[in-house]
């Protein structure tokens, strides 16, 4: 077992709180002096400083088991979500021009942002 000093990256209500790890500790002393205003959370040697675990000291994401759907996986992982209010003529408009393409609607948005940005 190690300790890590971690910061703490987000909060959902039903789920625990997410942190990435900042420092690796041996000893549970040098990682509560060390932390400053940080969490110390006892983690597994299977954890590197960067990764996000939650408030069990677990990679994020393995406290439930669930994996996702591995059969949907499209070569690119998508590790991100983006919300926002819209108007319902406006998102009917984006459907169909979306099925006109071929697409989803995430596809046909995430498409028309990548063509738009100059941060590709």
């Amino acid at each position: 077992m190690q300790y890590s000093v971690a910061k703490k990256i987000s909060t959902q209500e039903c789920y625990n709180n997410e942190f990435q790890v900042i420092s690796l500790h041996s000893d549970f002393a040098d990682a509560v002096e060390a932390s400053g205003k940080h969490a110390v959370i006892e983690v597994g040697n299977s954890v590197s400083v960067g990764d996000s675990i939650n408030d069990n000291g677990k990679p994020w994401g393995s406290s439930h088991g669930n994996t996702g759907n591995k059969n949907a996986f499209k070569g690119v992982e998508l590790d991100s979500i983006i919300r926002c209010r819209v108007n319902s003529h406006d998102k009917a408009g984006w459907v169909k021009t979306a099925a006109d393409h071929g697409l989803n609607l995430s596809e046909w948005v995430v498409q028309t942002l990548n063509e738009q940005s100059d941060y590709k």
